[in-house]
């Protein structure tokens, strides 16, 4: 999340590095959260472009039942948002981890409204608080509360832009 540090002051380098992430390509399960960083620059389709090509390498992701397979195919736009929650059962951290994604998702695209939504979600009291997705959705939620514009460096189109992240929210 150095990416982030980087993206309001100098966005073109938050972009090198996180390119560099990406490209990377490593197949564990830490290389699952690199598209995360195109995501939050606003490049959901850089994102889903990066997620399959480490699908591609066919990763070996064993962790908690194959959870992090499911969070990939989320990432690669293969599994919808919904399908992505519907997964993940009882457990508190795939219920965490999953809003977290489905909130970048949003965020990307501009959705501040539900990217807000489920970042409240991932930051949920009863959840996975020994989580970084827990303690980075409620860092998300304090600068979203301290700036409505924030991220000011991914462009809202207004109904259009919120219509193209519910569609995309529903079908991933």
């Amino acid at each position: 999340m150095v990416v982030l540090a980087l993206a309001e002051h100098d966005p073109a380098r938050a972009r090198k590095l996180a390119d560099a992430s990406v490209a990377r390509g490593g197949t564990g399960t830490a290389d699952v959260f690199a598209p995360l960083t195109l995501r939050l620059l606003g490049d959901n389709d850089a994102a889903r472009a990066a997620a399959r090509r480490l699908r591609d390498r066919a990763p070996r992701l064993p962790w908690r039942h194959e959870w992090y397979r499911n969070l990939l195919e989320y990432e690669c736009g293969s599994l919808s948002a919904e399908g992505l929650l519907q997964l993940t059962g009882a457990s508190r951290m795939n219920r965490s981890e999953a809003h977290f994604h489905v909130a970048l998702t949003c965020l990307g695209a501009g959705d501040r409204a539900g990217a807000r939504e489920h970042f409240q979600k991932s930051a949920d009291p009863s959840g996975a608080v020994f989580f970084s997705e827990w303690h980075w959705s409620r860092v998300f939620l304090a600068r979203m509360d301290q700036d409505a514009q924030w991220p000011r460096w991914i462009r809202t189109s207004g109904s259009e832009n919120a219509e193209r992240s519910a569609e995309s929210h529903q079908a991933n």
